[in-house]
């Protein structure tokens, strides 16, 4: 599953990049970094585009600065998605993208692990009230809807024995979806 929403963000960072001539990215909880990251594919398009991402993990942002070494438009920093006032006032952010200007909002396989519906909605309306007119949203949002119900539980088990305290709506059986 991670190939495939690493390939959707490819391809949706190359469609605004490309085709709709967004030249700034914010990637949230952009993980450890593999290859043809999003600066790079927006970078193809326009080698002016500008790049911020944002992970709470500092072994991500480790990696994502030693790729990043070099990259004059480009930038990584330790931070929660969950703040996102905090996010775009970071010093660092502000180098790199002007939230004057359209701005592409990803948000890629994180959103489920948020509790609560209420709280993930007030985080990604938070985004895009502060990105200008013209902006995107890329989200891409992992179900349990394909999953068969003893999967399901067993990954939520797995979840829960793990500490990491962040239950998930993938967790929670289609018919129980608002």
């Amino acid at each position: 599953m991670l190939g495939a929403a690493r390939a959707f963000v490819r391809r949706a960072t190359r469609f605004l990049a490309a085709e709709q001539g967004i030249d700034q990215f914010l990637d949230l909880g952009s993980g450890i970094p593999t290859v043809r990251n999003v600066h790079e594919i927006a970078e193809t398009a326009n080698p002016a585009a500008r790049v911020a991402y944002v992970d709470i993990d500092p072994v991500a942002v480790a990696h994502s600065r030693t790729i990043l070494r070099g990259a004059r438009n480009a930038t990584c920093i330790q931070g929660d998605l969950r703040d996102p006032a905090a996010v775009c006032a970071s010093p660092a952010i502000r180098a790199v993208i002007d939230f004057a200007r359209p701005v592409a909002v990803i948000l890629n396989a994180v959103l489920h692990f948020i509790p609560g519906d209420d709280f993930a909605a007030g985080i990604v309306g938070s985004y895009l009230s502060a990105v200008a007119p013209g902006s995107y949203l890329v989200i891409l949002h992992h179900t349990s809807d394909s999953v068969r119900a003893d999967e399901a539980r067993a990954a939520c088990r797995r979840r829960r024995r793990s500490g990491s305290g962040w239950p998930s709506r993938v967790d929670r059986p289609a018919w129980q979806a608002r």
